[in-house]
């Protein structure tokens, strides 16, 4: 996991000097794609590997500073029964800007539903992450990449997921 943050945060160093360059900042950044998660919720002792989706919307408070929703929709069969987890997730997202890409941390706190075989359970979530968006146009960028480790807390025990992502980001107005 230190590789990870430590990955994500030379990403956004790489990017700073670029921002001399002048990028115009998006009033807002609407983003949805395809996403795995390794589940650990799992009362069969393993971690399993979920498919799904995710979709977020940032407001651009400044050039740097961004509140952020992020939802998120991950489904796996296993042996006929067929399980889900959605995550509702907000907080405050970071910035690096340059002409031909935006680098990104945020963190975000909310809920979490996991459920299978007509049971649900409900509890807190967290995510700590970041990605990489490839501008692609002035409206339109590429998330190259988004990881983040979701921590979610269900009937009294915490678990430790991993998402991925990869899609699609309209960007919306200009600052």
């Amino acid at each position: 996991m230190r590789k990870l943050f430590f990955l994500l945060a030379v990403t956004l160093l790489a990017a700073a000097p670029l921002a001399a360059q002048r990028n115009e900042t998006p009033l807002a950044e609407l983003y949805a794609g395809a996403s795995l998660l390794r589940n650990d919720a799992f009362a069969f002792g393993g971690r399993e590997l979920f498919g799904g989706w995710q979709a977020s919307l940032n407001w651009n408070h400044s050039d740097v500073l961004g509140f952020k929703g992020d939802f998120g929709g991950h489904y796996r069969s296993i042996g006929g029964i067929n399980f889900h987890q959605h995550e509702y997730l907000f907080g405050l997202q970071l910035s690096a800007r340059s002409h031909r890409a935006t680098g990104f941390l945020h963190a975000l706190a909310g809920a979490v539903t996991f459920g299978g075989a007509g049971i649900s359970s409900t509890g807190t979530a967290l995510a700590f992450g970041g990605g990489v968006d490839m501008h692609a146009g002035k409206h339109f960028a590429i998330r190259a990449v988004q990881v983040d480790y979701l921590p979610k807390h269900l009937e009294g025990e915490w678990f430790h997921d991993v998402r991925v992502s990869a899609g699609i980001v309209w960007r919306i107005g200009e600052k």
